[in-house]
């Protein structure tokens, strides 16, 4: 995924232009990261207040992409390269 953008995450490899951008990019930034969070937040377990589920959701789609994106920005000898 780190190596391949033509398969990867687009929100990673997007999300610091996106500020730049007009209007009907951010929305559909936002429209994309809304959806990532909401499927997400469904697969969690009932047992999980709904506040909290939100919360995890969010943070783990924010880890995702950022991790993403640290990855490609850093050597591959340290992070290692995908296969």
């Amino acid at each position: 995924m780190r190596d391949r953008l033509e398969t990867g995450c687009p929100m990673a490899a997007s999300a610091s232009e996106v500020a730049r951008q007009g209007c009907a990019v951010s929305a559909s930034f936002a429209h994309a990261f809304e959806e990532m969070v909401t499927l997400l937040e469904r697969s969690l377990e009932d047992g999980i207040l709904a506040c909290q589920r939100r919360r995890l959701a969010v943070v783990a789609v924010d880890a995702e992409i950022g991790a993403i994106a640290v990855s490609r920005a850093g050597r591959k000898d340290r992070y290692g390269a995908s296969r």
